[in-house]
């Protein structure tokens, strides 16, 4: 086992991908498995046991009993047909898990837990006892899963990741691959060219921005999943790829025959920005990777004609801590301090030594710019430099890790991040869950272009674009401020402040950024520069732009006839005095109007009124009504159309909706339901077939069965079974264990029509030489409706049955009290009755039911009827009962079925519990 270094972070985006780590040197696992478990029968997980009993941060959180229910929540959340709880014995009476397998039940005895040895040996017996069970089982997936419960009892940042993530991890924090360099996304469901690197084998090719991607090496990829093309477009070092794009001007695609390299990824980009004759060194930090510190170096080591420095740490993710505490010793003269680590096994402190000793670097007027997405490493810099009193930070209040994490390379190729320490700032506090509170704060507001103004289109990732924001986010957490702080409330033209793609994409990047509202009042600090009265310099100045930006609000108000100016004299008028009503009204089976209409019948007029929803459901959640000025005895009104997908809404949903006045106070509320028409749900008949006789692409020995080596081609007919056509079916496999190499793994299927046939493949190779052939999970996906994906799950080892099959159905899914009256929406009662029916009784292999991610119901269709006396044999349905405990607020449920040909279904219900 392979010990990394210390690193601290919180999502690092290379394609995108959310962790967070930390590394340190230290010893490594070899040196203490001697005194550990010898030989151990479960390696994976006698591993992760010996961390946590040598390094995690919090000693006293590993109560082994708690840790136990964790691992067996995970198992049972995973394997649906596996449900063990633990009875824990009191009164001298000794611990033992029931374990249930779908119709079997017994007891496993435990004969003590009093630490992590006898956790481990705990699970190792339970291990056993399922492989011997359930021979389908895989001893390595059960210790992942064991693993995984365990950590997921710790703290959000200490997880297992897979071998594909881990090597991800691994390119990303030391900055180089080997591929084309080049940066895609999607757009218009079309793999896209963001931007080719400069010097890459794409860029000196010809490859450019905007160029669509349509086949990589002859496979069109419009069949590929974005991590496959992703994998097909990396490589080893001197190989080849073909690239067809198509590109604007041109009839037909173009084709790019392109060497890989080593692909070396920057951190940091750096623009000069000119005002009249003076300039700005404008700095952007990406994340904090080997190297990043030099890198920063080399791009700073020409400031003599510079006024100042702007180092934007915005969506900083975080990453290495020694990269950390580098860029922070560029600026700071000797021994301050940077940050200090306490843990367990670690505690440090890091002061800075002027390693890279530069007088220009260390006087320059410095303005740091944060926001909600600055993480960890960033956010140690932040406050490294303000505590300081080297840099102005400006911008929004951090993100709050405020955790150290160490991962190890795992035996069988998997990665533990682990956390080891917690840091605190050089004032001696800790950020965890608060972040840094920049001295300058700018807070958005979104006011939507007023052709706009009535709709608000939830279909869309784009919509919050569209929606009123002038609500302003009250501190989670009491941040306790080290400095004097300000505040400018801005007119933004959408909600996520800093899109790299759009840079990228833009001729003028410069241009960008000198209209970016955060750089533009970085760069007024940095030109009137006054390090002896800086504070009055942040007071003209957020003083200045704040009257210019209310200016701007209150006429983007005006264009929707909304009154937002402010009187300072005017009192809030009586609360009783006003009267709060709301409308609803469904125009289509997509699309909702909400009015809301506030009458003041009081002798004051109310100023900067502003209704706002609050609703478990987050795409009703934060609907901002904005009222405005309401003089004595007038009304106003604010009406609001939504658009959504049937499946994004339950039937009932509750919704309270909160009036506030113009200083943010909540004066009334209303709690209101909105009722939709029922859910589309998906239902669909399907039947496959495996080709290896050179049919479809296939090659192999003709058998029909999957062997190593072999191309396989599975083809299907498809029907949709449901009353209403399915205007897009996403279908895609993946492999979920195994070695594959997918050709032709992402479909999509229009407008089908009830009863309706489609035929269609999917083409994968298995790869030579693998022990195992694995197994690939079919997933369909109703693209239009919001609903949970249907998934048939395949071992490839079995054959396939090429009849028509029905995925499973629910139908008649309620909730009832104990004495069976109906309950929509909401409750006060503590427990419910969730009753429903699963058609095709024959072919339903079992239900179970998740509360809040966690199982809390299993059935199995059992072939005797003496043996589940809830089903009657007159029925064709199979019915299923259970009561469940609900917790204070929102309850979230998922019901599954599964039947006899590896189908799974799923529906999501929500369900509010009023404390």
């Amino acid at each position: 086992m392979k010990l990394k270094r210390l690193l601290t972070l919180f999502f690092i985006v290379l394609f995108p991908l959310v962790l967070s780590s930390c590394r340190f040197l230290g010893k490594t696992s070899s040196d203490y498995l001697s005194t550990s478990i010898a030989a151990p029968e479960a390696p994976l997980l006698a591993e992760v046991i010996m961390h946590l009993q040598l390094d995690y941060v919090h000693p006293k959180k590993l109560e082994p009993e708690k840790l136990l229910q964790g691992a067996l929540t995970e198992l049972g959340r995973m394997v649906p047909e596996v449900w063990v709880l633990p009875e824990f014995g009191k009164n001298g009476q000794g611990t033992r898990l029931l374990v249930r397998l779908e119709k079997e039940s017994s007891y496993i005895s435990v004969e003590k837990l009093n630490g992590l040895y006898d956790l481990h040996i705990t699970l190792q017996k339970l291990m056993k006892h399922l492989l011997q069970k359930n021979p389908q089982l895989a001893q390595l997936k059960i210790e992942q899963l064991f693993a995984r419960g365990i950590l997921n009892c710790l703290d959000a940042y200490s997880v297992l990741l897979s071998n594909d993530i881990f090597q991800e991890f691994n390119i990303n924090i030391g900055g180089q691959f080997a591929g084309v360099g080049l940066v895609v996304g999607t757009r218009d469901d079309q793999l896209t060219v963001i931007t080719p690197m400069d010097g890459s084998p794409a860029a000196q090719a010809g490859m450019k921005p905007l160029d669509i991607i349509v086949a990589v090496d002859d496979e069109k990829t419009e069949h590929l999943t974005l991590d496959e093309i992703l994998h097909r477009l990396r490589g080893d070092i001197g190989t080849t790829v073909t690239i067809s794009v198509l590109r604007k001007g041109h009839a037909k695609a173009l084709s790019f025959e392109l060497l890989r390299e080593e692909i070396k990824l920057e951190s940091v980009e750096t623009f000069d920005l000119q005002s009249g004759a003076q300039t700005v060194r404008y700095v952007r930090i990406k994340n904090f990777q080997i190297a990043t510190s030099q890198e920063l170096k080399n791009k700073l080591a020409d400031l003599a004609n510079v006024k100042g420095v702007v180092l934007d740490l915005r969506n900083n993710p975080g990453g290495l801590l020694e990269e950390a505490v580098k860029v922070s010793d560029l600026f700071l003269t000797g021994k301050q301090r940077i940050v200090s680590t306490v843990g367990h096994s670690v505690s440090n402190t890091h002061d800075s030594k002027q390693l890279f000793a530069n007088t220009l670097l260390k006087d320059i007027p410095l303005v740091v710019i944060i926001n909600r997405g600055s993480a960890s490493a960033s956010e140690i810099v932040a406050a490294a430099l303000k505590q300081n009193q080297r840099a102005i930070v400006i911008g929004e209040q951090s993100f709050g890790k405020g955790t150290v994490q160490t991962l190890w390379d795992l035996k069988d190729g998997s990665g533990l991040k682990l956390t080891i320490g917690e840091y605190l700032t050089p004032s001696g506090h800790s950020i965890h869950n608060i972040g840094v509170m920049p001295t300058l704060r700018l807070i958005p507001v979104t006011v939507p272009p007023a052709n706009n103004r009535q709709v608000v289109d939830i279909q869309k990732e784009s919509f919050t674009q569209k929606r009123f924001h002038l609500l302003i986010e009250q501190n989670k957490h009491n941040v306790s401020a080290d400095s004097e702080m300000f505040e400018i409330r801005y007119l933004s033209a959408k909600d996520d402040f800093f899109d790299e793609t759009e840079l990228i994409e833009n001729v003028d990047i410069i241009e960008n950024l000198n209209t970016d509202i955060f750089v533009k009042t970085a760069k007024q600090i940095l030109l009137t520069w006054n390090k002896e009265d800086i504070n009055s310099r942040l007071h003209q100045i957020s003083r200045k732009v704040s009257q210019q930006e209310s200016d701007k609000i209150t006429k983007a108000l005006e264009r929707h006839r909304i009154d937002w100016s402010l009187n300072p004299f005017l009192n809030t008028p009586v609360v009783e005095k006003l009267n709060l009503t709301w409308f609803a009204e469904e125009i289509s089976a997509n699309q909702i109007q909400l009015k809301v209409k506030l009458s003041n019948k009081g002798k004051l007029a109310g100023q900067r009124l502003l209704a706002v929803t609050k609703a478990g459901n987050v795409l009703l959640d934060g609907l901002e009504f904005p009222l405005g000025l309401i003089e004595a005895d007038a009304e106003a009104e604010h009406t609001l159309k939504v658009k959504y997908f049937a499946g994004m809404m339950q039937e009932i949903e509750p919704i309270e909706l909160v009036l506030f006045d113009h200083n943010f106070k909540k004066l009334k509320s209303l709690n209101l339901q909105l009722h939709f028409l029922p859910k589309r749900i998906p239902s669909f008949q399907m039947a496959m077939k495996i080709h290896d006789d050179g049919e479809l692409g296939s090659q192999g020995n003709g058998d029909g069965k999957v062997q190593s080596g072999e191309i396989i081609a599975l083809a299907f007919k498809l029907v949709n079974k449901g009353r209403e056509t399915v205007p897009e079916l996403l279908l895609r496999i993946r492999g979920t264990e195994g070695s594959f190499r997918v050709n032709r793994g992402k479909l999509m299927l229009k407008n089908l029509e009830p009863d309706h046939e489609q035929t269609d493949y999917f083409l994968f190779k298995t790869l030579k030489n693998t022990v195992s052939l694995g197994k690939i999970n079919l997933e369909m996906i109703d693209t239009k409706s919001g609903t949970p994906k249907i998934v048939h799950h395949w071992n490839l080892q079995n054959s396939l049955s090429n009849k028509m099959v029905k995925t499973p159905k629910f139908i008649d899914l309620k909730w009832q009290d104990i004495e069976g009256n109906t309950v929509l929406g909401e409750t006060d009662l503590q427990s419910l009755v969730l009753s429903g029916k699963v058609s095709n009784k024959d072919n339903v292999r079992d239900v179970f039911v998740h509360l809040n991610h966690e199982k809390v119901f299993y059935s199995s269709n059992l072939k005797s009827p003496e043996d589940n006396p809830f089903q009657r044999s007159d029925n064709d349905d199979f019915l299923f009962s259970t009561v469940l405990e609900l917790v204070p607020g929102i309850n979230q449920i998922s019901v599954f079925s599964r039947n006899r040909y590896g189908f799974r279904s799923e529906r999501r219900l929500r369900i509010l519990q009023r404390q």
